[in-house]
């Protein structure tokens, strides 16, 4: 299913929308931790109405950062709406985001319809985004495009991503000027290679003692969310003991006991238990400490 909702569009941007036993919610401009319950509130509000809808379409057109909690609150979404029968789907979801669906465990439980845009952006958003294309900016983005397309160029691509990380994002997406600045870039470049000479003589002997003190592998890689969404993985020296994630049950999570808020009713998911923190924590080694305490870590995207 295909169409515009142009004559739809409520007063209010952000409330939902219904036509034809269809109903339609739009995801805000950041799905993270600030927004993400009041989000799912609204999306629950919509499934206990008295009227049943065949489907609920949620237009992520708006949505350009979301994080864990925000994965979390379209999971629950998943989840009331397969209790109710109702077939979900999202529209217009950024490749950013899209990737960070990916992650999640039942991202094949997700309908996304991509050929259902609907591009419904706020005249504010429309400003900022005209505003915020350069000739530069579109002269890198269609370039990389270019060299995707194109098996004998796929080679420089790496190559000008490392100089240019941002030419992979849309010029008309609002970021902070310093992603797209070149001269930060550059001083980040000569910056990191100033600080990792320095750092270099420390790593084997960092490395040495973690091998001494626990087993296990020497460097722990993580996915983590970055700009627009984006995962990434870091690399850092291993800080905890090996099997740290099965021992992670018997740890109390002060984050999760200092607040406990659910997310929706019924369900014992909360926004806190996103996060976990123990200030002494036990599976931190005593050579992780040390790391910890000085920031030693080695970091790769």
């Amino acid at each position: 299913m295909s169409f515009s909702l142009d004559l739809l569009i409520p007063l209010n941007p952000e409330d939902p929308v219904t036509f034809d036993e269809v109903a339609f919610i739009f995801s805000p401009e950041r799905l993270v931790f600030s927004t993400a319950r009041e989000f799912l509130v609204d999306f629950q509000t919509l499934c206990n109405t008295d009227e049943t809808y065949k489907k609920i379409v949620i237009d992520m057109s708006h949505t350009t950062v979301m994080d864990s909690a925000g994965l979390g609150a379209l999971t629950n979404c998943l989840r009331m709406a397969t209790a109710n029968k109702t077939k979900l789907a999202l529209w217009s979801v950024s490749d950013a985001v899209g990737d960070l669906i990916k992650l999640s465990s039942i991202s094949n439980l997700f309908i996304t319809e991509p050929t259902s845009n609907t591009f419904r952006f706020s005249n504010s958003i429309q400003r900022t985004k005209v505003k915020n294309i350069t000739m530069s900016g579109l002269l890198l983005f269609r370039t990389q495009q270019l060299l995707k397309k194109i098996p004998i160029l796929r080679i420089f691509y790496p190559i000008l991503k490392f100089f240019f990380p941002f030419i992979d994002i849309d010029p008309s997406v609002p970021v902070h000027p310093s992603v797209r600045n070149p001269i930060k870039r550059l001083i980040d470049i000569v910056g990191s290679l100033i600080g990792l000479s320095f750092t270099a003589v420390l790593f084997i002997p960092i490395a040495i003692a973690i091998m001494v003190e626990s087993k296990g592998n020497v460097l722990f890689g993580q996915i983590r969310c970055g700009l627009l969404s984006k995962p990434f993985r870091i690399w850092k020296f291993r800080s905890m003991v090996k099997n740290a994630e099965q021992l992670k049950v018997k740890v109390e999570n002060q984050v999760e006991a200092s607040s406990n808020v659910p997310i929706a009713d019924g369900d014992d998911t909360t926004m806190s238990g996103k996060f976990f923190k123990n200030a002494d924590d036990p599976r931190v080694t005593k050579m992780g400490k040390f790391l910890r305490k000085t920031s030693l870590v080695v970091q790769k995207t």
